[in-house]
């Protein structure tokens, strides 16, 4: 016969132990106590991602990525190299701890996600391959060992590797090579 037990939910962030004995009807007990435990209960999710930032190679607006040298890159602008590594603030969590990192790249124009996932022991940084011109979009957030997920932090760049070919249009010559 299984037998349910259902109590009031246990305190996030304390520790629990189960004690098990079997009572048959007559009121009878086993002579051993299975003990279960320590179980650590975390409802809680780490904390945000902060300093998401793109690191590359084009003119430095603050000091460089330390590892690199990279500086971070201005997204306001056109960017003319997909060369970049991603970088942020390494997340907490008090309850189980930061085990992962998932970052999902989006191709606005297309629709088209990827999502990669970072162990959180590795270096705080990442850096994305097959980046073509366009745009590309970014979110990242951190997931604890109890599997609760933080809230995204996201950043938006435009890529163009093209250079522009000139067009001279001269009046006086209007049909010249020169």
């Amino acid at each position: 016969e299984t037998v349910h037990y259902r109590r009031p939910p246990l305190a996030d962030g304390d520790t629990h132990y189960v004690h098990l004995r079997a009572v048959d009807g007559a009121g009878l007990t086993t002579d051993e106590t299975l003990h279960l435990g320590p179980f650590r209960i975390d409802t809680t999710p780490p904390g945000n991602i902060r300093g998401f930032a793109a690191y590359g190679v084009e003119p430095p607006s603050t000091p460089p990525l330390p590892s690199s040298g990279e500086v971070p890159l201005d997204l306001n602008k056109w960017l003319t190299s997909p060369q970049m590594t991603l970088a942020w603030q390494v997340s907490t969590d008090s309850g189980s701890g930061v085990a992962v990192y998932e970052i999902t790249r989006v191709r606005p124009e297309t629709g088209e996600q990827q999502t990669f996932r970072i162990n959180a022991g590795a270096p705080s940084q990442w850096t994305p391959a097959g980046l073509s011109d366009g745009a590309w979009g970014f979110r990242i957030r951190a997931g604890d060992n109890a599997g609760n997920w933080g809230g995204y932090s996201d950043l938006t760049l435009k890529i163009d590797t093209t250079v522009p070919t000139p067009v001279l249009n001269s009046p006086s010559h209007p049909n010249s090579e020169r």
